[in-house]
């Protein structure tokens, strides 16, 4: 699948071929499906599209840390890697259960978007079943594509969220995101650090694309 944005994020990675992350190939659009209607939501179009050219990507684990194989980037902030459909359904289901838990338990507390003030993009929850994780760290929090915004937020926007923090709003879109990185690491206004952590070119850590002017 052409994308100006994808080729752009293909070029990125080939400079990182070194390291022990790589994009995946593509997956198929009966994968697609099946993750969809296990999840039972249909994903936006460029996400759609960003999976049929990459199936997210894979981190070997090189114990130990070898100088010679280092690390590479995750392609979220806050160190997320960008999930295969496996890892997402699996992470999706797990939050699903939790939920069921917590409801079970009485602890679960939702809002209603009545409740919520018009100004707020995304809903103020710690997860809700239409937040799909495009982006995993291997815990409670995640970076999800949102398909149940508040009243000023845009279907499909790229909100970060997790136990006791978020949601925050990264961008309007899948495509969005990855083109605010890529103009922050061509600029120069985005820059690795040592760990392939995001920072701005001043040092800082950077929670928000937003933090380094992206």
């Amino acid at each position: 699948m052409k994308s100006a944005v994808l080729d752009r994020l293909e070029g990125f990675m080939e400079a990182f071929r070194h390291t022990s992350v790589r994009l995946n190939p593509p997956a198929s659009p009966e994968q697609i499906e099946a993750a969809e209607a296990a999840m039972s939501v249909k994903l936006p179009a460029e996400v759609r599209a960003a999976y049929r050219r990459f199936n997210g990507t894979t981190r070997d684990e090189v114990t130990p840390p070898s100088p010679t194989r280092p690390r590479g980037p995750a392609l979220f902030l806050y160190a997320y890697d960008w999930a295969d459909l496996d890892r997402m359904v699996k992470h999706w289901r797990t939050l699903k259960g939790m939920e069921a838990e917590m409801k079970e338990s009485g602890a679960w507390q939702d809002v209603p978007l009545s409740q919520i003030p018009p100004h707020r993009k995304a809903r103020p929850l710690d997860w809700h079943p239409k937040w799909i994780p495009v982006g995993d760290s291997g815990h409670f929090d995640a970076v999800y594509v949102d398909l149940a915004p508040a009243k000023a937020g845009t279907r499909g926007q790229i909100v970060y969220a997790g136990q006791g923090f978020g949601p925050l709003v990264s961008a309007d879109g899948f495509n969005s995101y990855f083109g605010r990185l890529l103009d922050g690491w061509e600029s120069g206004k985005l820059v690795l650090n040592r760990d392939n952590s995001w920072r701005t070119a001043a040092g800082a850590p950077v929670a928000q694309l937003s933090d380094a002017g992206a």
